[in-house]
């Protein structure tokens, strides 16, 4: 996926809504832009709030970056696979605490190395810097600077997320999922 003449996507998948970071990415773009041009930012979810939607427009209007965001809504099947296939980076700074967001894994499964917020189990899934790097919550410039990093070092982010399929190979594909929990059950029974 390294092409010195494409522009570089930064995908964000969810909910869109504050919890779920997406206004974070918004607030990391304009830093990202001042720096590198040849990128796009595309958060593809419906958004949950109003208000945070309102925010977002005049967040992009007064920061003058509508040409480096792009808004899909609600995505799914072949067109959610897409976005994952022709996207270069996952971005998930979720504000809340988070469970396993299936997303995450899904941009694992495409080979996307992972920017995440240490939520939850992020860290255990994602493994120590192995598929993504955590940022502190609520953290726009921090955020900025990791995208940044992975956008002038595109063998590393390649390498990397080539390291966050083989994981999801060895751990979290369908049939991985049943046999744990078939051992768990078995386990338990015991």
């Amino acid at each position: 996926r390294v092409d010195s003449n494409a522009r570089y996507r930064v995908l964000h998948l969810s909910t869109l809504s504050h919890l779920k970071g997406a206004l974070v990415l918004l607030k990391a773009i304009p830093l990202v832009v001042r720096c590198r041009q040849d990128v796009e930012f595309v958060l593809a979810g419906p958004w949950s709030h109003e208000e945070d939607q309102r925010w977002a427009r005049a967040f992009i209007a007064h920061e003058g970056i509508a040409s480096y965001v792009r808004f899909t809504g609600q995505v799914t099947g072949t067109d959610k696979q897409a976005l994952f296939e022709t996207s270069h980076l996952f971005v998930f700074p979720g504000v809340q605490q988070e469970g396993q967001p299936l997303v995450v894994l899904e941009a694992m499964a495409a080979g996307l190395p992972v920017v995440y917020t240490d939520r939850g189990c992020l860290r255990e899934t994602l493994g120590d810097r192995e598929c993504g790097v955590p940022v502190p919550i609520n953290a726009p410039k921090d955020l900025a600077l990791q995208i940044l990093w992975f956008l002038d070092h595109p063998l590393e982010m390649v390498a990397i997320g080539q390291a966050g399929r083989k994981r999801y190979e060895q751990r979290f594909t369908r049939e991985k999922h049943i046999s744990a929990m078939i051992q768990v059950f078995e386990e338990v029974g015991t």
